[in-house]
């Protein structure tokens, strides 16, 4: 059973870029798709994007990003770096960083100015496609998701609250 929409979630370089068509045959875009483009309809509901994951995302097509009506961007400013050096000190840097031996530094520095995006804004969800990503944003606090977690597909019918599915 798929989860509630959060109230205010924060996207991923991972889910940002699926949103954009960038990999529309892989897997995961159509759960990518549907969770942005939910959040972004919904009048109550609010949607972020990291400025470092635009960063990541213009330079992977080298070309600048387009606006995307329903996500807005957060910048990584003094409150995150404020929360991101409180929640994640030097040690338990090294100690996810060790946990990930795949991942380079430029890697892990940008996954960690992220996350300390999604800390700035109150009550916010991080939602995320890499098992690295999901691991830090849960170390530092914040409810990460897959955005799979999110996702009814397409023909299959869920009940809503108080309703019930008869054959």
């Amino acid at each position: 059973m798929a989860l509630d929409l959060p109230f205010v979630a924060l996207i991923d370089t991972s889910v940002f870029a699926l949103r954009l068509g960038h990999k529309p045959t892989d897997p995961n875009a159509a759960a990518c798709v549907d969770f942005c483009d939910r959040m972004a309809r919904s009048g109550s509901r609010r949607l972020f994007v990291a400025a470092p994951t635009i960063t990541e995302v213009t330079r992977y097509k080298g070309k600048e990003v387009p606006l995307v009506p329903g996500i807005s961007v957060v910048a990584f400013d003094e409150r995150a770096a404020t929360l991101l050096g409180m929640k994640l000190p030097a040690l338990a840097l090294a100690e996810w960083r060790d946990d990930l031996p795949a991942r380079t530094v430029a890697c892990l520095k940008y996954d960690a100015l992220i996350v300390g995006c999604a800390l700035r804004i109150p009550n916010c969800a991080f939602v995320s496609m890499d098992k690295g990503q999901l691991a830090l944003a849960t170390r530092v606090g914040l409810a990460a998701h897959h955005p799979s977690d999110y996702f009814t597909p397409p023909g299959t019918t869920s009940p809503q609250p108080g309703q019930l599915l008869l054959p």
